[in-house]
Protein backbone atom coordinates (compact mmCIF):
# COMPACT_ATOMS: atom_id res chain seq x y z
CA UNK A 1 0.00 0.00 0.00
CA UNK A 2 2.86 2.37 0.69
CA UNK A 3 4.31 1.89 -2.79
CA UNK A 4 0.92 2.66 -4.35
CA UNK A 5 0.59 5.86 -2.34
CA UNK A 6 4.08 7.02 -3.23
CA UNK A 7 3.41 6.26 -6.90
CA UNK A 8 0.25 8.36 -6.78
CA UNK A 9 2.18 11.15 -5.08
CA UNK A 10 4.88 10.99 -7.75
CA UNK A 11 2.24 11.08 -10.51
CA UNK A 12 0.54 14.02 -8.86
CA UNK A 13 3.79 15.92 -8.52
CA UNK A 14 4.80 15.22 -12.10
CA UNK A 15 1.42 16.33 -13.45
CA UNK A 16 1.07 19.51 -11.40
CA UNK A 17 4.73 20.59 -11.70
CA UNK A 18 5.04 21.18 -7.98
CA UNK A 19 4.62 19.58 -4.62
CA UNK A 20 1.59 19.11 -2.46
CA UNK A 21 3.08 21.32 0.23
CA UNK A 22 3.05 24.46 -1.89
CA UNK A 23 -0.16 26.54 -1.45
CA UNK A 24 0.10 27.72 -5.05
CA UNK A 25 -0.27 24.11 -6.19
CA UNK A 26 -3.48 23.74 -4.20
CA UNK A 27 -4.88 26.92 -5.78
CA UNK A 28 -3.85 25.79 -9.28
CA UNK A 29 -5.36 22.34 -8.75
CA UNK A 30 -8.57 23.84 -7.37
CA UNK A 31 -9.00 26.17 -10.37
CA UNK A 32 -8.27 23.26 -12.73
CA UNK A 33 -10.88 21.10 -10.99
CA UNK A 34 -13.43 23.93 -11.18
CA UNK A 35 -12.71 24.37 -14.91
CA UNK A 36 -12.97 20.62 -15.46
CA UNK A 37 -16.37 20.52 -13.73
CA UNK A 38 -17.56 23.42 -15.88
CA UNK A 39 -16.42 21.65 -19.05
CA UNK A 40 -18.08 18.39 -17.93
CA UNK A 41 -21.36 20.22 -17.31
CA UNK A 42 -21.32 22.21 -20.55
CA UNK A 43 -20.25 19.10 -22.49
CA UNK A 44 -23.28 17.27 -21.13
CA UNK A 45 -25.60 20.16 -22.03
CA UNK A 46 -24.14 20.46 -25.56
CA UNK A 47 -24.45 16.70 -26.03
CA UNK A 48 -28.13 16.64 -25.04
CA UNK A 49 -28.94 19.73 -27.11
CA UNK A 50 -27.09 18.34 -30.15
CA UNK A 51 -28.93 15.02 -30.00
CA UNK A 52 -32.27 16.83 -29.89
CA UNK A 53 -31.28 19.42 -32.54
CA UNK A 54 -30.18 16.70 -34.97
CA UNK A 55 -32.68 13.99 -34.06
CA UNK A 56 -35.92 15.95 -34.35
CA UNK A 57 -35.42 17.38 -37.88
CA UNK A 58 -33.81 14.18 -39.14
CA UNK A 59 -36.69 12.11 -37.78
CA UNK A 60 -39.11 14.44 -39.55
CA UNK A 61 -37.26 14.13 -42.85
CA UNK A 62 -36.92 10.37 -42.63
CA UNK A 63 -40.53 10.00 -41.49
CA UNK A 64 -41.69 11.80 -44.64
CA UNK A 65 -39.75 9.37 -46.82
CA UNK A 66 -36.72 11.56 -47.56
CA UNK A 67 -33.40 9.77 -48.03
CA UNK A 68 -29.91 11.16 -48.76
CA UNK A 69 -30.03 9.21 -52.04
CA UNK A 70 -32.78 11.65 -53.17
CA UNK A 71 -30.10 14.35 -53.45
CA UNK A 72 -28.03 14.88 -56.59
CA UNK A 73 -24.55 13.31 -56.40
CA UNK A 74 -22.55 16.38 -55.28
CA UNK A 75 -25.22 17.30 -52.73
CA UNK A 76 -25.41 13.72 -51.44
CA UNK A 77 -21.64 13.59 -50.92
CA UNK A 78 -21.76 16.98 -49.18
CA UNK A 79 -24.61 15.75 -46.96
CA UNK A 80 -22.67 12.63 -45.92
CA UNK A 81 -19.52 14.67 -45.21
CA UNK A 82 -21.57 17.11 -43.15
CA UNK A 83 -23.26 14.24 -41.33
CA UNK A 84 -19.86 12.72 -40.51
CA UNK A 85 -18.56 16.06 -39.17
CA UNK A 86 -21.73 16.47 -37.12
CA UNK A 87 -21.38 12.97 -35.67
CA UNK A 88 -17.72 13.53 -34.76
CA UNK A 89 -18.69 16.85 -33.14
CA UNK A 90 -21.39 15.15 -31.08
CA UNK A 91 -18.85 12.51 -30.04
CA UNK A 92 -16.61 15.36 -28.86
CA UNK A 93 -19.46 16.69 -26.72
CA UNK A 94 -20.02 13.22 -25.31
CA UNK A 95 -16.34 12.86 -24.43
CA UNK A 96 -16.35 16.30 -22.77
CA UNK A 97 -19.30 15.34 -20.60
CA UNK A 98 -17.84 12.02 -19.44
CA UNK A 99 -16.26 11.71 -16.01
CA UNK A 100 -12.48 11.56 -15.72
CA UNK A 101 -11.39 7.98 -15.16
CA UNK A 102 -7.91 7.40 -16.52
CA UNK A 103 -5.98 10.67 -16.57
CA UNK A 104 -4.78 13.13 -13.96
CA UNK A 105 -6.87 16.28 -13.60
CA UNK A 106 -4.60 18.68 -15.56
CA UNK A 107 -4.36 16.28 -18.51
CA UNK A 108 -8.11 15.64 -18.49
CA UNK A 109 -8.81 19.37 -18.37
CA UNK A 110 -6.68 19.98 -21.46
CA UNK A 111 -8.26 17.05 -23.33
CA UNK A 112 -11.79 18.08 -22.50
CA UNK A 113 -11.11 21.71 -23.37
CA UNK A 114 -9.89 20.67 -26.82
CA UNK A 115 -12.72 18.17 -27.41
CA UNK A 116 -15.50 20.58 -26.51
CA UNK A 117 -14.07 23.37 -28.68
CA UNK A 118 -13.38 20.99 -31.56
CA UNK A 119 -16.78 19.37 -31.06
CA UNK A 120 -18.55 22.71 -31.33
CA UNK A 121 -16.64 23.63 -34.49
CA UNK A 122 -17.20 20.25 -36.19
CA UNK A 123 -20.85 20.15 -35.15
CA UNK A 124 -21.56 23.61 -36.55
CA UNK A 125 -19.65 23.06 -39.80
CA UNK A 126 -21.23 19.64 -40.33
CA UNK A 127 -24.72 20.90 -39.66
CA UNK A 128 -24.33 23.86 -42.02
CA UNK A 129 -22.85 21.69 -44.81
CA UNK A 130 -25.67 19.15 -44.47
CA UNK A 131 -28.37 21.83 -44.45
CA UNK A 132 -26.91 23.58 -47.49
CA UNK A 133 -26.80 20.23 -49.32
CA UNK A 134 -30.48 19.62 -48.54
CA UNK A 135 -31.63 23.16 -49.31
CA UNK A 136 -29.66 23.43 -52.55
CA UNK A 137 -31.57 20.56 -54.12
CA UNK A 138 -35.13 21.03 -55.43
CA UNK A 139 -37.80 19.16 -53.50
CA UNK A 140 -38.77 15.70 -54.75
CA UNK A 141 -42.41 14.76 -54.41
CA UNK A 142 -43.10 11.14 -53.53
Amino acid sequence: MTSTTSTKDADYTANTKGTRDDPADFAAEESTVVELRRINFTGTVWFAAAIIAVGVPLAGLLGQGWRPADLSMPAEVAWWIGAAFTLIGIAGFGWSGCPVLAWPVPVAERQKSVTIRGGIALYLVGTVVSLIAILSTPAVLH
